[in-house]
């Protein structure tokens, strides 16, 4: 099969990826912690006066819960950019004992985590990820990639 591994194809797969990192980190709770930063500033507002837990605590929650993403995509768009890869034509060839990729071979072995997202396969390997949408992938290869994870 041939990809292009274009803008949108590599945002789909950098944020299944960024879930999944997120899912399985220490950094999950974050949230919950600037939550209770928000609710403690309001605590000081109402019995001291003081706004500035409150403005942390706002900014901090903001940022986590709307902004984070948005903020990190423009940055992913920016080194999508300058990447080599960046609108190239990508041959990924699947069969029983390894991944072809552009003429290099990974094998089953070196895949860390198989992840099935909304729109296609995240396949987690040591340096990162290699992500293939669900509509690029032929009848055949969906099957055996189901079967082999």
């Amino acid at each position: 099969m041939t990809i292009k591994w274009d803008e949108n194809i590599f945002l789909e797969g950098a944020k299944a990826y960024y879930d999944y990192t997120l899912k399985h980190s220490k950094k999950r709770v974050l949230g919950w912690i600037f939550i209770a930063i928000l609710q403690f500033g309001i605590v000081m507002l109402l019995k001291q006066g003081t706004y500035g837990m409150v403005l942390l605590g706002s900014i901090l929650t903001l940022y986590w819960y709307f902004l984070r993403w948005p903020i990190r995509r423009a940055l992913l768009k920016m080194a999508f950019k300058k990447s080599p890869l960046a609108n190239k034509e990508i041959n990924i060839d699947i069969n029983k004992n390894r991944l072809l990729i552009d003429n290099q071979e990974l094998s089953f072995e070196k895949i860390k985590d198989f992840i099935k997202s909304d729109r296609g396969y995240l396949l987690i390997i040591d340096k990162g990820f290699i992500y293939i949408p669900f509509n690029k992938l032929s009848k055949k290869d969906e099957k055996f990639l189901k079967n082999l994870f």
